[in-house]
């Protein structure tokens, strides 16, 4: 029962995760939902309602079975908050404190939620690692995507218990040709009772193999002993350092050991310079460009990253507008290339104009992303690990806190695609070229 309750569970957080992601992006870009979000959301809803409903059966079967208190699916968090937890993490590493009994009741305790997280037996506190709470891991992971502008955009999935990836099947597509489309399948016109051309479409697997990204949080001895101050200190600076990490990799990733980034990939475009351009800038035509070779289908979703050095260039780029009669555009006017919506936000054909870190120095690759991230996959596993070492820091009356999450991510295409008309490939993922 305790296996069937975490899924249940998981199942629901990655629902309410999907709800947040699709509210934040409505709100962002100050839209009504669309009806393929309606129709998802509705059936979003239906089931939370029977997760909670299943939930709610399990809780009370097991109190009904239960005939004394033990470690279940009716008990409550055995820690209130993660300052509470990371102290009995740096009581149960140090095998030399001075209160045995203390240690052994933080071991105990440390115990309880591995045994709940992956069951029992399957434990690391010789290692001196634990895994957070599921509920403050939750927290943790939900507070790392809300703060990402890349990671809140991307297809995100879990990776289930006993599993270190997962693949998935795929359209093999690189081209709109007849004969090409959907990996070979093909449509003809024919006669009554006329023979139908066989056709054998081509299929693709994406692997996605967890890797394991790391990080080291400080907290002082006067901190740790402030168990509420200390939870707000990791809440705050661990999420903030994991986001960048991840989304520093999502778009310059190698692949190699950590996730496939955009400007790695081969499904990315990149727009030439034009002819005599000068080094460092970016000009009208460019932005025009990356915008007609964006993937139809992808530019409701697609949002351009930008370095932030690249506003200033950004804000005076025009498009000339010739008046209808007008020769050689006299008596015409300009519009720009960028605008604002009523919330302040700017705006490229619609698209928001969102400036991160991650982007490039202005007039190399990579300052200027068009991306549609609902076209990137991401595969992360839920549990956070923790473990805490005094030595570190040990003349700095410093502890360290290492954490550990399990992540892997590339783009869904691996190609970019020929269309069916003409020879310019287009991408849910468009760069420009060095301005050189």
């Amino acid at each position: 029962m305790n296996a069937r309750y975490k899924a249940l569970r998981q199942e629901q957080d990655t629902l309410r995760a999907d709800a947040r992601t699709i509210l934040q992006a409505i709100e962002s870009e100050n839209r009504e939902m669309t009806a393929d979000e309606l129709a998802a959301d509705e059936a979003r809803h239906a089931r939370l309602g029977e997760i909670e409903a299943a939930i709610a059966r399990l809780d009370r079967l097991s109190t009904d079975a239960s005939t004394s208190p033990s470690i279940g699916v009716a008990d409550k968090p055995v820690y209130s908050d993660l300052g509470t937890q990371l102290a009995d993490v740096m009581v149960a590493s140090n095998r030399d404190h001075a209160d045995i009994r203390g240690r052994e009741k933080a071991l105990s305790r440390l115990a309880a939620v591995q045994a709940a997280a992956t069951g029992a037996g399957e434990t690391s506190g010789s290692e001196g690692g634990y895994l957070v709470q599921t509920d403050v891991a939750a927290g943790l992971l939900e507070r790392t995507y809300s703060l990402g502008e890349v990671l809140s955009r991307c297809t995100r999935i879990p990776i289930g218990p006993n599993a270190n990836g997962v693949k998935i099947p795929a359209v093999s597509e690189s081209s709109r040709a007849a004969g090409s489309r959907y990996g070979g399948i093909r449509c003809y016109w024919v006669e009554e009772a006329g023979e139908i051309t066989a056709t054998q479409p081509k299929f693709r697997q994406i692997e996605l193999a967890l890797h394991k990204v790391a990080g080291l949080v400080y907290a002082t001895e006067e901190l740790l002993a402030d168990t509420a101050a200390l939870a707000s200190f990791v809440n705050r600076r661990f999420p903030e350092e994991l986001t960048f990490t991840v989304e520093n990799t999502l778009i310059h990733g190698t692949g190699v050991g950590q996730p496939l980034g955009i400007l790695n990939s081969g499904a990315t475009v990149s727009v030439a310079a034009e002819t005599s351009q000068v080094a460092a800038t970016v000009m009208a035509a460019n932005i025009l460009k990356m915008w007609s070779r964006m993937w139809a289908r992808s530019r409701a979703n697609a949002v351009w990253f930008i370095n932030q050095d690249v506003e200033p260039q950004l804000h005076q780029l025009y498009i000339a507008i010739m008046n209808i009669g007008a020769t050689n555009n006299v008596g015409g006017f300009q519009t720009p290339i960028v605008n604002f919506d009523q919330n302040g936000q700017a705006r490229i054909f619609g698209r928001p104009v969102v400036p991160v870190e991650y982007c490039s120095t202005l007039g190399t690759v990579g300052d200027v992303i068009l991306a549609d991230m609902s076209q990137y996959l991401v595969a992360d596993k839920g549990g956070i690990k923790s473990a805490a070492s005094m030595h570190v820091r040990f003349v700095y009356d410093e502890m360290a806190f290492r954490f550990t999450y399990r992540v892997d991510g590339q783009p869904e295409w691996n190609s970019a695609l020929t269309p069916a008309q003409g020879s310019n490939t287009q991408s849910p993922f468009i760069t420009l070229a060095t301005r050189s």
